[in-house]
């Protein structure tokens, strides 16, 4: 599964994109579910849907990648409770922060992110987003947002969904302007 994310971001789809321009992201959610998270990767879609009943120890969340008329990969298996599958967490940057989700899936750790920040070189804040996969002794995988992105992540959707806070993250340098 690794190789098969890192061959389709080959093209394009690892360096920094700034968000803020182009329509929406388009989303895998479905008519039941609300989209917590979704941004366009150039050939590729991410989202995270939450079905309507979320909440601690019941309801759903899912990750879903892929084209937008076809899913590649949807995380976790049906009728796994949110919080058995996914740690969430926020964090402080200069000139604002951040939330994140994370997840693991076939020993590879996917961590879902949103921040703004102090890192325009033009002044100002800059907002960031995406998707990080690390795998053991493997160099990180960085797949930036493009255009708009829909983004309920943060802590008030975290306790609603009965998500616990486990961990750290720390953006990686690809995704910061240079």
């Amino acid at each position: 599964m690794f190789l098969r994310h890192l061959s389709a971001f080959a093209a394009g789809a690892l360096g920094l994109l700034a968000l803020g321009s182009g329509a929406l992201a388009d989303t895998y959610c479905q008519s039941d579910e609300t989209a917590v998270f979704s941004c366009d990767f150039g050939s590729h879609t991410g989202s995270v849907c939450a079905s309507q009943d979320i909440g601690p120890g019941k309801g759903r969340l899912t990750y879903r990648f892929g084209h937008l008329d076809r899913v590649l990969m949807a995380y976790p298996p049906a009728g796994t409770v949110p919080a058995k599958a996914f740690t969430s967490g926020a964090f402080m940057v200069s000139g604002g922060g951040g939330a994140w989700l994370r997840f693991e899936d076939q020993k590879i750790r996917y961590t879902v992110f949103t921040a703004i920040g102090k890192w325009n070189p033009r002044g100002g804040p800059l907002e960031l987003a995406g998707v990080v996969m690390e795998q053991n002794g493997r160099e990180p995988v960085s797949m930036a947002c493009r255009g708009e992105v829909i983004n309920e992540l943060g802590p008030a959707f975290f306790e609603q969904a009965g998500l616990k806070a486990a961990g750290e993250f720390e953006i990686p340098k690809t995704f910061l302007p240079r």
